[in-house]
């Protein structure tokens, strides 16, 4: 997998993760099996930076499984990032 969009294009700031998934499933159809932990993470987000409009029932439990999930997607992605290194050293430019 290479990446042939330029830098500029990933330079915006997002805190919902599926606006990211959704830019990073263009390169990898792969990707889509993360939707559900992308979801519930940027609810994480939203419930710890805007408390007074967003209540949810938040415990350990729901934390540390969305940890295991969230870091399987890691996972894929630093092997994805890792593969598209190799690919570009072995090509000319």
């Amino acid at each position: 997998m290479i990446l042939k969009q330029p830098a500029s294009t990933f330079s915006r700031r997002v805190h919902d993760l599926e606006v990211l998934l959704n830019e990073a499933i263009v390169f990898e159809k792969g990707l889509e099996r993360f939707r559900e932990i992308c979801q519930r993470i940027t609810q994480y987000y939203m419930l710890d930076r805007y408390p007074f409009i967003l209540q949810a029932a938040l415990n350990q439990d729901d934390v540390r499984d969305s940890l295991q999930d969230v870091t399987a997607l890691v996972e894929a992605v630093e092997a994805m990032l890792a593969d598209a290194r190799i690919c570009r050293t072995d090509k000319p430019d």
